[in-house]
């Protein structure tokens, strides 16, 4: 349990921007969940004293757009030291003052960080991920299941978005009691239920079986005509796990469900849409996790006044295409009344994450925005509620989001609220 929390903040494809007193003026959730951000930090507050000396004079020997890569020894945020393999860019951005007078030259380090032993730690994941369910990804519409065989428990997995999600955790013996006392097995077909209990028993090293499953009101997956489909792995003698799949044969729909049609183009979804998206991925997977972001660009009216409406309408475009940048595949983003921009983002939910996201979005923002325009400073407020830590109703949570937003508006805005009840109260 204990390496499967540190495993969280161990840093790969890390990413920063430094400037020449090395602090760090951008950089992605990546590095901010690896360091910490408890304080504000310098890059020297985290690399290795020993190793310093070395980072410092690569980094001052590098000339424009050159790179070189070097290991040194940085900090994590639970004060441990780990390996970072690191490429360190020197760049420069050449901005003019708003008159167009001044021609300013900013210079910076470029930082592509991971930690050697994860990324080994990663590989091996990875590989035996491969091993276990590369047959089965490929196929749609079907649920995965794996049993394992020493633990005696099962896991059932829905493909949301092409991304495995697990539904249903329980023991084996729980399930086979629980098909028997709600007559879940229709009485034809309990002879072929005891067959398939028998082959997952013995490790069968290929199991296929047709089963009826009438509906009850509690499960986690419809009725219908399933067929069951598995291969036992071994170790030695000892088996170790079943992987299967259940698909649905009397009907074409199938158990996976794409909640988001894109990937490389961004349509225009409203807030209505991110909403949607929300609502049906706690409906598909009710085990999941999801944040419901808004973001609200700050002083808005004021730039529009000191400038015009086009280049507020520009602003805000170049905001809007960072967000999905920054979002991608893992969730959605819409555009919602008063200009507050909707996010919905997956498996950002544990509170160093949620505020590694964040964190990494407004400086991505203010970053690229600075390489584009040197004469505007950009703030935002940002609201946060996040599913289920925020409760399971789906409109609380939505209600709880607009709270967290107006909460930081009355602050004096250029903040972000993540709705904690303890703190906001209960609607």
């Amino acid at each position: 349990m204990n390496s499967n929390f540190i495993e969280k903040y161990e840093l790969i494809d890390g990413w920063a921007i430094v400037n020449n007193n090395f602090e760090v003026v951008s950089a992605n959730e990546n590095y901010y969940r690896f360091v910490g951000i408890a304080r504000y930090y310098t890059l020297t507050d985290v690399i290795h004293q020993v190793d310093l000396d070395d980072f410092i004079e690569v980094a001052n020997s590098l000339k424009t757009n050159a790179v070189k890569s070097m290991v040194v020894r940085m900090r994590r945020v639970d004060n441990s030291y780990r390996w970072i393999l690191m490429d360190v860019r020197r760049g420069e951005l050449h901005n003019q003052d708003a008159d167009n007078t001044d021609n300013n030259t900013y210079e910076y380090l470029e930082l592509k960080m991971s930690d050697i032993q994860a990324m080994q730690h990663q590989n091996r994941k990875l590989q035996q991920m491969i091993n276990e369910y590369n047959h089965l990804l490929a196929l749609e519409g079907e649920l995965v299941f794996a049993l394992d065989c020493r633990e005696k428990m099962v896991t059932v997995f829905r493909f949301v978005d092409d991304i495995m999600t697990i539904i249903d955790e329980r023991p084996s013996v729980e399930i086979k009691e629980e098909c028997k006392k709600n007559r879940i097995i229709p009485d034809e077909d309990l002879e072929e239920f005891e067959a398939l209990c028998k082959d997952f028993h013995d490790g069968a090293p290929r199991i296929m079986h047709r089963i009826h499953i009438n509906s009850t009101p509690n499960q986690s997956i419809d009725g219908g005509l399933l067929e069951f489909k598995a291969s036992t792995y071994y170790e030695g003698d000892k088996k170790l796990k079943i992987v299967g799949t259940i698909k649905r044969v009397d009907d074409g729909e199938g158990f996976s469900k794409n909640l988001v049609s894109y990937y490389k183009e961004y349509p225009d979804f409203t807030s209505e849409d991110v909403l949607t998206y929300v609502k049906n991925n706690i409906r598909f997977n009710p085990s999941g996790e999801i944040m419901l972001l808004l973001l609200q660009i700050d002083n808005i009216d004021r730039i529009e006044q000191e400038y015009d409406k086009k280049t507020v309408d520009d602003i805000f475009n170049h905001v809007l295409s960072m967000c999905r940048e920054k979002v991608k595949f893992r969730g959605t983003v819409g555009v919602g009344d008063n200009n507050v921009i909707y996010m919905a983002v997956k498996d950002v939910n544990v509170e160093i994450n949620t505020r590694a996201f964040i964190e990494s979005l407004r400086t991505m923002i203010v970053w690229k925005y600075r390489m584009m325009n040197y004469g505007f400073n950009l703030t935002f407020s940002i609201g946060v509620s996040r599913y289920p830590f925020n409760g399971k109703d789906y409109d609380k949570m939505v209600m709880k989001a607009h709270k967290a937003l107006d909460i930081a508006n009355a602050k004096g805005k250029n903040r972000f609220i993540i709705y904690k009840e303890l703190l906001h109260g209960e609607l």
